[in-house]
């Protein structure tokens, strides 16, 4: 009896960690690579509003921020000082886009990094 209950928790874990994954990709079949597509949702974690709105693409883009300055320093992309936060780089990003509104059909993860790198150049 016992394992016939620890068999049907495992079924039940599976099924709901496999609609888990399969309604993450149909969201993420959604999503666009531009930055025009992530800027509305960098303007909110840029104000630190993280929960208004989509709070699930607000995540995204603080994600993606995060990774990129997570790897970006110790690649030499750019050198961002100590200490600054993801709310930070989103905000150096979103001005960023503000200031070079023709080019937000471009690939957001180009332009974040661009973005950073005008504001944290590393002197080699």
């Amino acid at each position: 009896m016992l394992r016939r209950s620890a068999n049907v928790i495992l079924n039940i874990t599976f099924i709901g960690i496999l609609s888990v994954t399969v309604s993450s990709l149909a969201v993420a079949a959604e999503m666009d690579e531009s930055a025009n597509y992530w800027l509305p949702f960098c303007r909110q974690v840029a104000k630190g509003n993280f929960y208004q709105g989509d709070a699930f693409r607000n995540g995204g883009c603080a994600g993606i921020i995060h990774g990129l300055l997570v790897v970006g320093r110790p690649i030499g992309v750019f050198c961002r000082p100590d200490g600054v936060t993801v709310e930070q780089a989103v905000r150096v990003v979103v001005q960023f886009l503000d200031q070079h509104p023709a080019r937000t059909n471009e690939n957001f993860n180009a332009l974040a990094i661009e973005a950073m790198r005008d504001a944290w150049p590393c002197n080699h």
